[in-house]
């Protein structure tokens, strides 16, 4: 492998969670490749939310080891911000959007795009998330624009918004 390539984007070994005398997680180890996309299933009580949590920065794990890119990250740097720096998103099953919004604010919040100026480009960032609706989520409805609020859509069209969202933060 290049400088440039590596097998995984994110690999984590013999992760083991506690809360107290609760073993949220024992031992598991969970890989994510090249251009690979996953969906983390599983029962109620799984586990899921805590590695997902640990995995963006929001928890430290009791031990474990974590890997981006193949190279070894320390627990004590590691934090949400990182997890951003290294283009982790992580799409919720629970609400992330705000309702009262149009779409293309929930594309952009907290990531806006300014002009030389410094002033939010309104216009560019609508354009951004009508082709996002249209072109990668596959939006194709009469009367869902970037201009929609969020309150219109159902709840599998909340998710796509989600989903776009996640893709447009990390390029690909």
């Amino acid at each position: 492998m290049g400088a440039e390539e590596f097998a995984h984007v994110v690999r984590m070994e013999d992760i083991n969670m506690r809360f107290g005398n609760v073993q949220a997680l024992q031992d598991i180890s969970f890989a994510v490749g090249r251009n690979e996309i996953v969906g983390l299933i599983g029962d109620n009580g799984a586990g899921k939310s805590t590695l997902i949590k640990i995995m963006t920065g929001v928890l430290k794990p009791t031990s474990g080891k974590l890997f981006v890119r193949d190279r070894g990250v320390n627990w004590r740097n590691f934090s949400v911000r990182k997890a951003h720096e290294f283009k982790f998103e992580t799409v919720y099953q629970e609400k992330s959007l705000g309702e009262k919004q149009p779409l293309w604010r929930n594309f952009f919040v907290g990531r806006q795009i300014t002009n030389r100026f410094g002033f939010i480009d309104v216009k560019r960032q609508k354009q951004i998330a009508d082709e996002i609706l249209k072109r990668q989520i596959g939006f194709r409805g009469a009367g869902i624009s970037a201009d929609s609020p969020v309150s219109s859509l159902s709840g599998g069209e909340r998710q796509g918004v989600a989903i776009g969202r996640a893709m447009y933060s990390i390029p690909i």
